[in-house]
């Protein structure tokens, strides 16, 4: 029961600020954001960057972990460098 009690806390809690953020936003100010053009290319080459960034963090965190003569590949470097962003 402590478990679910603050897994709920844990999940609540950001999605009730997140919903509180979006609801003090003025109508008009969400009206001007989406009939405002789009730069979708500026979108997509800021995400290609952030991908190259943290793909090559992994790449360092393996050279490190190879360092110590520690078995590791970039498979695993790259499996487990994704589970922790994620879970960050």
């Amino acid at each position: 029961m402590k478990k679910v009690i603050l897994t709920t806390l844990k999940l609540g809690i950001p999605a009730c600020l997140f919903a509180y953020l979006l609801w003090r936003v003025d109508p008009e100010d969400y009206r001007v954001f989406w009939n405002q053009p789009k730069r979708w290319e500026r979108l997509l080459m800021a995400e290609l960057t952030a991908l190259l960034a943290v793909s090559l963090t992994f790449v360092r965190w393996r050279v490190l972990v190879r360092a110590f003569d520690i078995p590791f590949s970039y498979r695993e470097a790259f499996r487990l460098g994704f589970l922790g962003y994620l879970l960050n």
